[in-house]
């Protein structure tokens, strides 16, 4: 709308300033599933990649 273009670091600053802070998780989900993960990894984020 105002052809304003930001770097990544701007884009953190200003939203530090409005109060915005990075989302992390406290702790890992009890389901996870450690064999599935490694799996996808493997296979289906290569083809993803391409």
């Amino acid at each position: 709308m105002f052809h304003t273009r930001y770097t990544l670091r701007g884009v953190s600053y200003l939203l530090h300033r409005m109060g915005f802070s990075p989302q992390i998780p406290a702790h890992r989900a009890v389901e996870r599933d450690e064999a599935a993960i490694a799996t996808w990894r493997r296979e289906a984020w290569p083809a993803g990649k391409r």
